[in-house]
């Protein structure tokens, strides 16, 4: 993988001249699953979960237990799941209201994922492309990754819609989250965050143990290959 980055590096200094990625096919359906999470009958709870597990058999248990606090309610303060669930839907829900009203279908991000997942497969043709779920969760400013809004974990992409509503929407706080942050929050940086997410994955942050000048070097790197990636 190191050998055919520096090819890249070489043969590709242009970032304007892209390749023809047109013969590559690439079909990216997002899984609004952000919708029918927030459209539960919480007076019917069980059979709610038991259908939205049947539809989303690998991802609710990952939203349950990193995406939202419904896991730890239940072990660390004891609540029921019933409870839990209930507490996190209530908080959550008009936050994940205001992303159906702005994001009523994804297609154009749809769109510009398979332009960029092409470009991701033309370069790296052994990489698998991720599944791709929508998702509303809490802030939490404290998560210094969150203010990208995306992240990739094993073979799932996820994209947390909340942190992409626009630069005026009131939820943002301007102490946690400044003018600067607060101009990336809407929807032309889904997909570019969505690169950053697969290049950190193809290419991890190793900077821990570097001195300046590497992580420049490395940054640098990371940096060229979302210019790759990003159409």
């Amino acid at each position: 993988m190191v050998a055919l980055l520096i090819l890249i590096l070489i043969s590709c200094n242009n970032s304007n001249n892209k390749p023809n990625v047109s013969g590559i096919k690439v079909d990216v359906k997002i899984e609004r699953f952000d919708k029918d999470f927030f459209s539960i009958d919480t007076n019917h709870l069980d059979q709610s979960l038991n259908d939205l597990n049947k539809k989303y058999p690998s991802f609710l248990p990952l939203y349950f237990e990193f995406l939202s606090p419904i896991n730890p309610m239940v072990r660390q303060e004891g609540k029921t799941y019933d409870d839990a669930v209930k507490i996190f839907y209530r908080t959550i829900k008009p936050l994940a209201d205001a992303v159906k009203k702005k994001y009523t279908n994804l297609d154009n991000v749809k769109s510009s994922l398979e332009k960029s997942f092409q470009y991701v497969k033309y370069y790296y043709p052994s990489f698998k492309l991720p599944a791709v779920f929508a998702s509303v969760e809490s802030f939490n400013p404290d998560d210094p990754q969150e203010v990208y809004g995306t992240a990739l974990y094993h073979d799932t992409l996820i994209l947390s819609l909340q942190m992409f509503l626009g630069n005026n929407f009131g939820g943002y706080d301007p102490v946690q989250y400044p003018d600067y942050l607060r101009r990336r929050f809407n929807e032309d940086y889904i997909v570019p965050n969505s690169v950053r997410s697969i290049v950190n994955d193809i290419y991890p942050d190793s900077s821990e143990s570097l001195s300046l000048i590497e992580i420049m070097i490395e940054r640098g790197k990371q940096w060229f290959l979302k210019q790759k990636f990003y159409h």
